[in-house]
């Protein structure tokens, strides 16, 4: 049995059984999901940056800097990294992981339990 957190969070029907779920393998779906964002900057170099950022234009011609994750912005065909986090200096402080809360320590658990589940050194 799950806690009451984890249930609630995951929108647990009160009989006690789960919704069908959308993705049977997250790991291919997330590969799937990086293929298709390679394929659109390739498609539309001009708009991807030489730092791997993107730009963004308006329709009134101004243009902004899209802020691209690393797990994204260094991905090629040759290496796909499905490990989907916040940037390293921002991770703390975007995801805060390591403060109080329902929410958070499910965020942790979830995160400690995918990482059990894979060999994160030898993924793909």
């Amino acid at each position: 049995e799950a806690p009451a957190g984890l249930l609630v969070s995951a929108n647990v029907l009160i009989n006690g059984t789960y919704h069908q779920r959308l993705f049977e393998d997250l790991i291919e779906m997330r590969l799937r999901h990086q293929r298709n964002v390679i394929a659109v900057r390739k498609a539309f170099p001009e708009y991807v940056k030489k730092d791997g950022h993107e730009i963004i234009i308006t329709e009134s011609g101004e243009s902004f800097r899209g802020m691209v994750r690393d797990d994204i912005k260094d991905n090629d065909e040759n290496k796909i990294t499905v490990m989907m986090t916040a940037d390293d200096p921002r991770s703390q402080q975007r995801r805060r992981l390591f403060a109080k809360g329902v929410a958070n320590q499910l965020i942790s658990e979830e995160v400690k339990q995918f990482e059990a589940t894979y060999d994160m050194d030898n993924l793909f």
